[in-house]
């Protein structure tokens, strides 16, 4: 069934992947009262201007849990792909890639349905992005996502771009298609066909024949591959119960093998933070 879905929403921007833009229809379908609340909760001035925000919180709680580099990765391809459905509600804004396709005609759309509809969109794709990048948020999600009648039942819908779920489904799988092989082995199949450990570092060598070689930790302080001039060393800690640990890496493969957004690679080598002080 998802697969037909996916399916069905492929062929659906297919013939759309150009400057026409898509009608937003669909909210009719909503729960009864749902529409009206909503409403009231965006005009009214008593409710938050967006209505994704109160997911932000609990989203936050759970996303802070993985290491550092991960938050990074994680929270910047969330409000990408936020942004990415926002954008198609702008008259001028580009989405991610740099695109001008797939925005809704604006011209002749009643305003507060076209704000409704921006955001029921922006907070299923807020909610499916969320649950998808950090799957231990989706039951703290979802009761806010029931408190506005947004069902996460929406997204198993197989209504087309023009509703609000339909854009939030394709726009989140597209991103998760794009970022499989962003270089981060977030699913761990870059280091072994089985047995994965996710974003566990990994050596290889590219089509271009530029290699990135795992890193192994020395303790002569005798660095290999690509970190021979980086003496880094596990840190140990403790549980102050007897209980000792050594943090072998966290995604050490990050700066050579991830792939940057933003930005080129010349750009980005050229750009270095200075030495701390001498005394």
């Amino acid at each position: 069934m998802k697969l037909a879905i996916s399916l069905l929403l492929s062929a659906s921007f297919a013939h759309l992947a150009s400057s026409e833009c898509i009608t937003p229809n669909g909210l009719d379908k909503l729960e009864t009262g749902v529409y009206e609340g909503i409403k009231g909760a965006l005009f009214s001035g008593e409710g938050p201007p967006y209505l994704f925000l109160p997911l932000a919180e609990p989203f936050i709680a759970q996303l802070i849990k993985a290491e550092t580099p991960i938050q990074f990765r994680l929270a910047q391809i969330h409000g990408s792909t936020v942004y990415h459905t926002a954008a198609k509600y702008h008259p001028t804004a580009l989405d991610i890639w740099g695109n001008d396709v797939n925005r809704y005609c604006i011209d002749h759309v009643n305003e507060s349905y076209l704000r409704i509809h921006e955001a029921v969109a922006t907070a299923l794709t807020f909610y499916y992005s969320a649950v998808t990048l950090v799957p231990s948020s989706k039951p703290y999600l979802d009761p806010v996502m029931n408190m506005f009648g947004l069902h996460a039942s929406l997204l198993e819908s197989n209504d087309g771009p023009s509703s609000p779920w339909g854009i939030a489904r394709f726009v989140v799988q597209e991103m998760a298609s794009t970022v499989i092989n962003d270089g981060w082995n977030a699913d761990g199949k870059l280091a072994n066909d089985f047995n994965t450990l996710p974003y566990s570092d990994f050596s290889i060598v590219g089509a271009n024949g530029v290699g990135y070689s795992a890193y192994k930790v020395d303790y002569n302080l005798k660095q290999t591959g690509n970190y021979k001039f980086w003496p880094w060393q596990p840190l140990e800690e403790s549980d102050g119960l007897g209980y000792f640990t050594k943090q072998e890496h966290v995604t050490p493969f990050a700066g050579f093998t991830t792939r940057l957004y933003g930005m080129d690679r010349e750009f980005y080598n050229a750009v270095t933070a200075p030495g701390p002080p001498r005394e």
